[in-house]
């Protein structure tokens, strides 16, 4: 409904949802319950690409209303990328992708 009590438009039938991450990038778009758009670039986090890759994935799969209904959910979530890939590059041998992560890495991170 409108504001003024009317029904809302419908979009054109062709009309689909963006994909949050396209093969290949490493952008995520994440569209909230509205509709709006919001980007992260994940080849500005300080970790190797296959890491970044795997995160940009990850990521992608929780922009959905249904688990992100806001962009605050998801701007919160990649502020602890932020930090967390921050820590994993000042490691003495930092992990090139989330399969080398180790649990002794993840506690050390939430203990630091």
């Amino acid at each position: 409904m409108s504001r003024r009590g009317h029904r809302a438009s419908l979009p054109p039938g062709d009309h689909t949802r963006p994909e949050p991450l396209d093969p290949g990038e490493l952008v995520v778009r994440h569209a909230d319950c509205h509709g709006r758009v919001r980007a992260y670039d994940f080849a500005t986090l300080p970790v190797a690409e296959p890491m970044q890759h795997s995160l940009a994935v990850l990521f992608a799969e929780r922009c959905t209303p249904n688990r992100w209904g806001s962009h605050r959910s998801s701007r919160l979530m990649f502020q602890l990328l932020e930090e967390f890939t921050a820590f994993l590059s000042g490691l003495e041998r930092p992990p090139r992708d989330v399969e080398e992560l180790t649990t002794a890495q993840v506690k050390q991170w939430r203990l630091s």
